[in-house]
């Protein structure tokens, strides 16, 4: 009987000073192969991330196209009508670039039994603020107005050779710049623009005749 008690603590004695030392050597084991791991697998998590986050980018790119197709780097363009003197009123296009500046073309023409008007207009344009359905903007134009008011006048004295009188006409020229706003969606749709300009106008292209802000008015549809 005392020699199994002896044999069984000799052998507690062993397990118990034996298995620090197997559990230090399995722990051991186990830090040297995280240490072989851990770099590829911080490189895979790294590329599963970047994958992710271009994953999101295109994700939320798509969105916003769907959301709002406004895109200021893109060339805008629209055809309406314009009235006012400084850029002509009539049928009007406008283009905006890509770098904030816009162009604007207006013009009307009409005759009829010797009676008629015609008028053009250049306007250019450049946005100073904006967001998807407003935009505040200076401007600047010319524009070209001329009216023959008659048939050719005759002489009321007798005679058959007579030759006849020009008959009455006028043109002027407009000169001017000023700011608008324009309310609408630039990428599509209806918009309308108020404009404030202050006008010169030199009829027959060489005397003042007046100064004038007179407003303008535009409708056009964007796309």
């Amino acid at each position: 009987m005392k020699k199994l008690l002896v044999s069984f603590l000799l052998m507690s004695s062993s397990f118990i000073f034996l298995t620090p030392n197997v559990y230090a050597e399995l722990k051991t084991d186990n830090v040297e192969t995280n240490k072989k791991i851990s770099p590829e697998k911080k490189e895979i998590e790294e590329e599963v991330k970047e994958i992710k986050i271009v994953k999101r980018k295109e994700i939320k790119k798509n969105n916003d196209e769907d959301e709002d197709d406004y895109n200021p780097e893109k060339n805008y363009k629209g055809w309406g009508v314009s009235l006012g003197f400084l850029s002509a009123s009539g049928l009007s296009y406008r283009t905006f670039f890509a770098d904030n500046w816009g162009l604007k073309a207006s013009g009307a023409a009409y005759m009829q039994n010797s009676k008629g008007f015609g008028t053009f207009g250049m306007q250019g344009m450049y946005i100073h603020s904006e967001n998807k359905v407003v935009r505040f903007y200076s401007l600047f134009g010319a524009s070209y107005y001329g009216a023959n008011n008659g048939p050719l006048i005759y002489p009321t004295t007798p005679g058959n050779n007579e030759t006849p009188k020009d008959p009455p006409f006028e043109h002027s020229l407009g000169l001017g710049g000023g700011i608008g706003i324009e309310i609408g969606r630039k990428e599509s749709g209806i918009s309308m623009a108020l404009e404030f300009p202050v006008t010169f106008i030199f009829k027959n292209f060489n005397k003042l005749e007046s100064i004038f802000p007179i407003p303008q008015i535009s409708f056009m549809y964007n796309f």
